[in-house]
């Protein structure tokens, strides 16, 4: 269980209505429904009754609404009190970056030549990137959609592959290169929506080529999709680059070579509000580096 989970199941609880949730959330409606079954899962009751088309709260869902609103009250407070602090430090980078980036491994490269340096990987939502950056609450940005703004300066770092991740056994293993398409009737795991990338997210991939991702299981990490795709069997579509730094026992990867399969990914700044903090400026260089150096380019 985490903060997300509650605001999603929060959401859900005030529309009780699935679709009218998952449209304000920005994620698809399997994806919410997959969410808050796992919550109930692990809390060992149903929050919602069933009512044809309908959800409606029941008597464990409104008295868990109690304390989940007491829950996402104190989290945050906690946290606007800990960004005031954060932010009256000068040693304070804020960034945001797409969750599938490998940020450990970026930290690890960024604290070896700034150690006393605090690093922040905000999430924000896409559509307020441009005034965070103008408002000074956020130092750069990676996305994978342009920014239009004459304030805001942009840099394509790179051009990312997405690829199918299937179980070795699966019948899905025999390809080794494929289409969108033939992953019609296929069983999908996800992560939860990253809502700030700007990137194609795979509902919205598959449906441009004809189909409906059947999305059965939502994870919270990498290492979430990896073990559905090991020891469940779904099926898993991730850039190829982030996959570097796992294994990969048991599961096959199999390439697709179709434009929805491609993104590109921005670094976004402003560039008059940056050059001022210096180390910001420095540490901005260096993620620009790590991605040009680490994800796999395929120029167009």
């Amino acid at each position: 269980m985490n903060i997300e989970q509650l605001r999603y199941f929060q959401l859900t609880a005030s529309f009780q209505h699935m679709s009218k949730a998952a449209d304000v959330l920005n994620i698809s409606q399997p994806a919410l429904g997959s969410n808050i079954r796992r919550l109930e899962i692990e809390l060992g009751v149903p929050l919602f009754d069933r009512v044809g088309r309908n959800i409606v709260l029941n008597s464990y869902g409104e008295e868990f609404l109690k304390s989940a609103n007491s829950i996402i009250d104190i989290w945050s407070e906690i946290t606007i009190k800990l960004k005031s602090m954060r932010d009256n430090n000068s040693n304070t980078v804020t960034f945001r970056m797409p969750s599938l980036s490998n940020f450990d491994a970026l930290q690890q490269i960024i604290y070896e030549k700034y150690p006393k340096c605090i690093l922040v990987n905000d999430d924000f939502y896409f559509e307020e990137l441009e005034s965070l950056l103008l408002d000074r609450k956020l130092d750069f940005c990676i996305t994978g959609s342009a920014i239009k703004s004459k304030k805001i300066t942009q840099k394509k770092v790179s051009t990312t592959r997405n690829v199918m991740l299937v179980k070795s056994t699966s019948p899905y293993a025999a390809y080794k290169q494929a289409n969108l398409v033939d992953f019609k009737d296929a069983l999908f795991c996800d992560l939860a929506s990253n809502r700030a990338s700007g990137i194609s997210e795979l509902p919205q991939v598959c449906n441009a080529v004809g189909f409906d991702a059947d999305v059965v299981f939502v994870g919270a990490c990498i290492a979430d999709l990896l073990d559905a795709v090991k020891f469940r069997g779904l099926v898993a579509w991730l850039p190829e680059y982030i996959l570097k730094g796992y294994q990969l026992d048991g599961i096959s990867i199999v390439e697709l070579d179709e434009p929805g399969c491609y993104c590109s990914l921005y670094m976004a700044w402003c560039e008059e509000l940056l050059s001022q903090k210096p180390l910001a400026y420095e540490i901005r260089k260096i993620v620009e580096e790590y991605f040009v150096s680490q994800v796999n380019e395929y120029e167009s």
